[in-house]
């Protein structure tokens, strides 16, 4: 980048007149530079990451472990999906005993009759004390109703969220340390993959790189200090359940749209500390252009109102207001900062050396992040030696375009946000088995049956299998699709 810049800015020294150009205008010539801690804290995060190489070692553990997948229960496939690959890879990693509870707004998901399903369906009647809309509602009801002894780990799905050999055995190893030190208020994150629609959607599975490479930068750094600086994902989320319930998710409309980063600082607030799991989860990137923008969009917004009006003090904000403003101004000041360079190229005025290497350091750290997550993505999804330098050139390529599309979805967030009452809350489509394109919608953070996106039954809540309070989650041999 910088011999490049040597072509278009000139070398000569910088004249006392320039200097004072640049130290009147820093409004247009240092902006970029708001996003230097937050880079730091990126490049930190990945010089300290380092796979566990010795997943397969892990022992397994007796402690119950529950999969929670929180949908509005319209997508039966995806869902069904999900289901199954929890039973198949639990059948080949038998790392603990298992459940898995399924959360549903909609009448129309019909769960399987296997030994190791529980059904909770959301009654159309349910309110919180605090108007909780979304996932979060659902969430709030899991907890007051779920079958799971306390003592059971919670792992949150979303319903296109697919367990794997790795991040099973990472789930044994966090709970097994847990427990062992008696350290119950753990809520422990890991990695998520999003390559399983890849030949489907090439230039939005590479978009979708970003959110693995973040992964290993910032999410890393925090989760190995035990505080939530930067947010908290959706899925991939282990918690205990006594631990949860105490929480609840009763997060009132503008906690509801990014419910997971408003739940955690409230967990902060209450004593309870991050931890980062080994291995990895399955996702599947959007199918539009159009899905990924409003899907930053949303998670914008919902940032903002965390920012904003989470009821923690200002530390537990702090770090997550300053990534998010960073994330909003740059967008805002993009025409007139490539205004102003085009301005310097035409009048030959040198930029400064120090302004130049702080720059291309934060343009070099973004590439970072999305490189490392192509990565992994590549590693996972098994791709061929000979297909590796080709995708890496076809990231480089598209980079510009991916960065792009986030800046786009912070002007759509600006101008066109989402609203506490559902507007702009955008269901995402979603399919099931990547190798069939089928437009699907996704459970991941939608609205709830109430709100009037789904025409529902009305019905009381439910459950396939009935545990009592005093019995044990079993971990059963699953029944074959």
């Amino acid at each position: 980048m910088y011999y490049i810049q040597q072509l278009v800015w000139p070398p000569d020294r910088l004249s006392e007149q320039n200097l004072r150009l640049w130290v009147a205008s820093p409004y247009l010539g240092l902006i970029w530079l708001i996003t230097l801690p937050t880079a730091f804290a990126t490049l930190i995060g990945s010089l300290m990451f380092s796979y566990n190489t010795k997943l397969d070692d892990i022992p397994p553990t007796s402690h119950n472990v529950a999969f929670r997948i929180v949908s509005r229960g319209i997508n039966n496939d995806v869902l069904m999906e999900t289901i199954r690959r929890c039973q198949n890879e639990m059948s080949r990693n038998p790392m603990f005993p298992y459940l898995i509870e399924i959360v549903t707004d909609a009448e129309v998901f019909k769960a399987p009759l296997d030994p190791d399903v529980v059904h909770l369906k959301v009654p159309v009647s349910y309110h919180t004390p605090n108007h909780t809309k979304f996932k979060a509602r659902a969430l709030n009801y899991a907890c007051e109703h779920s079958v799971l002894p306390g003592d059971t780990w919670v792992v949150h799905l979303d319903e296109e969220t697919q367990p794997t050999s790795s991040g099973i055995k990472g789930i044994a190893a966090f709970v097994a340390n847990c427990e062992h030190t008696a350290d119950l208020k753990r809520i422990g994150q890991g990695t998520i993959t999003y390559h399983r629609a890849w030949a489907q959607h090439p230039f939005l599975t590479l978009a979708d790189m970003r959110r693995t490479g973040d992964d290993f930068g910032t999410f890393y750094l925090q989760h190995k200090l035990g505080f939530t600086l930067f947010g908290l994902h959706g899925a991939f989320i282990v918690c205990r359940q006594d631990a949860e319930a105490a929480l609840g998710f009763d997060l009132g409309p503008a906690g509801s749209i990014t419910e997971d980063a408003w739940w955690v600082l409230i967990a902060m607030k209450n004593g309870y500390r991050t931890r980062w799991i080994d291995g990895y989860l399955e996702e599947q990137s959007t199918q539009s252009i159009m899905d990924f923008l409003k899907q930053r969009r949303r998670w914008f917004y919902g940032l903002a109102k965390v920012v904003l009006q989470c009821p923690v003090s200002l530390w537990y904000r702090l770090f997550v207001g300053y990534s998010t403003f960073s994330w909003l101004i740059i967008p805002l000041v993009l025409p007139i900062q490539l205004a102003y360079m085009v301005a310097l190229w035409v009048f030959q005025i040198p930029v400064p050396l120090s302004i130049r290497l702080l720059t291309n350091f934060v343009v070099a750290v973004s590439s970072l992040v999305y490189m490392s997550g192509l990565i992994c993505n590549m590693r996972e999804h098994g791709t061929k030696w000979w297909q590796v330098p080709l995708w890496t050139i076809a990231m480089l390529i598209a980079l510009p375009f991916c960065l792009l599309l986030e800046v786009v979805s912070i002007v759509m967030a600006i101008f066109a946000g989402c609203t506490e009452n559902g507007k702009g809350f955008h269901v995402v489509q979603k399919s099931a088995n990547a190798d069939k394109d089928e437009d699907e919608e996704e459970s991941s953070s939608q609205e709830s049956a109430d709100e009037g996106n789904v025409d529902l039954e009305s019905g009381q809540a439910g459950h396939v299998v009935v545990l009592g309070e005093d019995d044990d989650v079993r971990g059963v041999p699953p029944v074959p699709a």
